[in-house]
């Protein structure tokens, strides 16, 4: 028993060596790596997503640390689903920052009128990244819990179905207005022609593009802008 508890011991000292040291291991070694990648993608989440990479360090070792005590019964047993749950949990974390800051860095239109219009698409997208994390953690966290592969398979293809019938067009249009905003350069006060309808450009929203028209105002789904509108003025044109 007291080779287990040094050996835990040492587990746990090293977890927390690692979780202190990560910004310095993630920007020395992994970082050199990602510099002599051609997108600068990696950097951005070796930036971001240090402190994250920290925190499941510990939860992994304590993980760990547990596992080399050897504790008999059930309590044994019980700690080591418990912790085992929390790695999961934490890497859940990871992934969603992980998600978010990819979605920022790709998302960047890189000038400020743009980056005023990225905020709604931020929040949505979001929304869409922390649906995706719980529902990987719960399916990881009931496979912890030892429930069987068949249920836990069924329950994939339940979920998966449901995000892509439920999710799906929210997602398609939340791309088109990225791509109208950062690929086709779309800007507030640009004047649009959509069929018979004239507009100016009023702003560019997850669910479709809002245009001030004679009428008042009409929202046009951003599919359908990308597709079947006509830019006539440029940004600020009368």
């Amino acid at each position: 028993m007291g080779w287990n508890i040094f050996l835990a011991l040492v587990t746990l000292v090293i977890a927390w060596s690692l979780s202190r040291s990560m910004p310095v291991v993630l920007g020395g070694w992994v970082g050199r790596l990602a510099g002599r990648t051609a997108t600068r993608l990696d950097d951005h989440l070796v930036e971001e997503l240090d402190q994250a990479a920290g925190r499941i360090a510990l939860a992994a070792g304590i993980w760990l640390a547990w596992v080399a005590l050897e504790v008999p019964g059930r309590l044994g047993a019980l700690g080591e689903a418990l912790l085992l749950i929390g790695v999961v949990v934490t890497a859940g974390a990871l992934l969603y920052e992980a998600l978010v800051a990819t979605f920022e860095f790709l998302a960047d239109p890189h000038d400020d009128p743009g980056r005023d219009m990225i905020s709604p698409f931020e929040g949505r997208f979001r929304g869409f990244a922390a649906g995706l994390t719980v529902a990987l953690v719960l399916i990881l966290v009931l496979a912890v819990l030892g429930l069987d592969g068949a249920f836990l398979g069924g329950l994939v293809l339940v979920l998966g179905l449901g995000a892509i019938l439920g999710l799906g067009p929210g997602i398609k249009e939340l791309w088109a207005g990225l791509e109208l905003i950062h690929t086709a350069g779309w800007r507030p006060g640009m004047r649009l022609a959509v069929a018979e309808t004239e507009g100016e450009l009023s702003r560019i929203t997850p669910a479709g593009v809002v245009l001030n028209t004679a009428e008042g105002q009409l929202l046009l789904a951003n599919n359908r802008a990308r597709s079947a509108a006509t830019v006539l003025t440029g940004e600020g044109g009368g």
